[in-house]
């Protein structure tokens, strides 16, 4: 319930809004205090006063206000579900690992009509991990059950934590320092787009937190065969997109390719019938807008049936042209301490990499 009251106006108006949540914390807001689910039962939840949970989306979907529930694995294929009642519109996003480093095992929105469930073949032993929330920031009144189907299976989600990629040898730093903007694409005045003109290897940054996420848009030019594609891999929950925003225009856009992975996963989306000679756009953002530390890796391969030639190291700001430009952007990017000023891939910004920029620039190797 929501009191109001009214015990002396602006003198004394400290009790005039009582918090309507107030005592009403549900036990399993988080996840170190998941209520257990057992094969066959069915139990009552409720998320109207919870929290939102800085996790991953499993599901694709934001992450609502949402409460935590385990089951064991028993080795065959496990089924947890809404599906017997709801108030809502309910999400499920199902992990295994430890609470401070979750690993998506599956997810859904709409299982049985507005109701979700996830299917899920069960490594004997695990502890999974599930959270209902809601979709659009839904919440309310739910039961939940779980069944096992009592058949063996041997397709059971790897619960190894994500740690990192791997990122290849020779990539393309992104140029924009993680939190900042220089290429939000459309959603940012004026809109900036970084150009890709060949068939590159790109190491990318990105964050989610405090309800904004990092999104970096790709410019390229569709070859003449009218094909675009582009691999990702992400050490995050990611969305990429191919888009046709035509002349530029944002208020148009056209979705023509989508693709999405979980924490260390990869996926490859591509576009065909594209008009030759049109620019069209990659899009790269976390799936969700909390829990995604600054400088999260992500690595992008395009094919725009452009080769790269040989690679101009010293070329910094990857304009095709090695000149001053190169030498007043990296000297920024050096004393800013921008992750892209690591020049030998090392790891550190120091002075050896200042010194193998310089050494390149003045004695530019073959590709300058």
């Amino acid at each position: 319930d929501l009191f109001v009251c009214i015990d002396g106006g602006f003198l004394n108006n400290s009790n005039c809004f009582i918090d309507p949540c107030a005592g009403l914390i549900p036990a399993n807001d988080d996840c170190a205090n998941a209520l257990s689910l057992m094969v066959g039962a069915t139990i009552n939840g409720d998320t109207s006063c919870a929290g939102v949970d800085a996790v991953a989306s499993c599901s694709g979907l934001a992450i609502a206000p949402g409460v935590w529930f385990t089951f064991t694995g028993t080795g065959n294929t496990m089924t947890v579900d809404t599906c017997s009642s709801a108030n809502y519109d309910t999400a499920l996003e199902v992990f295994c690992g430890p609470c401070d480093n979750l690993v998506c095992a599956g997810g859904n929105d709409d299982f049985c009509g507005l109701q979700s469930g996830v299917a899920l073949c069960t490594t004997a032993g695990e502890t999974y991990r599930v959270l209902v929330h809601g979709f659009g920031g839904g919440t309310g009144i739910f039961d939940i059950s779980l069944t096992d189907d009592g058949i063996a299976c041997s397709t059971a989600p790897d619960c190894t934590p994500c740690t990192g990629i791997t990122i290849p040898g020779g990539a393309i730093n992104e140029q924009e320092v993680c939190g900042g903007d220089a290429n939000g694409g459309c959603n940012i005045d004026p809109n900036a787009f970084e150009v890709v003109t060949c068939d590159a290897v790109l190491h990318g940054t990105s964050f989610a937190a405090g309800g904004t996420r990092d999104t970096d848009w790709f410019r390229v030019v569709c070859p003449p065969s009218g094909n675009v594609g582009v691999s990702m891999t992400a050490e995050f929950g990611a969305t990429c997109f191919i888009l046709d925003v035509p002349n530029g225009d944002c208020d148009a856009i056209t979705l023509v390719a989508q693709g999405a992975v979980l924490p260390c996963g990869s996926t490859s989306i591509s576009a065909s019938g594209l008009v030759p000679g049109n620019n069209y756009y990659v899009f790269v953002a976390p799936s969700v807008f909390e829990g995604v530390e600054c400088d999260a890796d992500y690595v992008l391969t395009f094919n725009v049936g452009v080769p790269c030639g040989p690679v101009c190291p010293c070329d910094f700001n990857n304009d095709g042209t090695l000149n001053s430009q190169d030498f007043f952007d990296f000297i920024v990017a050096f004393f800013g301490t921008q992750p892209s000023a690591d020049f030998n891939n090392d790891g550190i910004v120091n002075s050896q990499d200042f010194f193998d920029f310089l050494v390149c620039f003045f004695t530019p190797p073959v590709g300058c």
